[in-house]
């Protein structure tokens, strides 16, 4: 009977370090794609970006990049941006 309990107890440890090994791995795979999803590229007059990110003035776009998380670049065309509090 003793043996029985002890292979059982043994069974579980090997189950739980699968587990702990495999959530491991889940755990850093999804940081690796959160790190490299994190990061967008926002553009002014610019065809450089997906028109989704493409935003109408420089400071909606400075905003929007300011919100998002990441190190974003932001492409900016040709033409004068004016902001009547600065640009910040």
């Amino acid at each position: 009977m003793r043996l029985r309990h002890n292979n059982a107890i043994n069974a579980h440890r090997r189950t739980r370090r699968k587990l702990a090994v495999a959530l491991s791995s889940c755990v850093a795979a999804l940081a690796c794609v959160a790190t490299s999803a994190s990061a967008a590229d926002f553009c002014v007059n610019s065809p450089q970006c997906d028109p989704v990110n493409t935003l109408q003035d420089l400071t909606s776009a400075l905003n929007v990049a300011g919100f998002h998380a990441g190190d974003d670049r932001l492409f900016v065309g040709p033409g004068t941006y004016t902001a009547a509090n600065g640009f910040s």
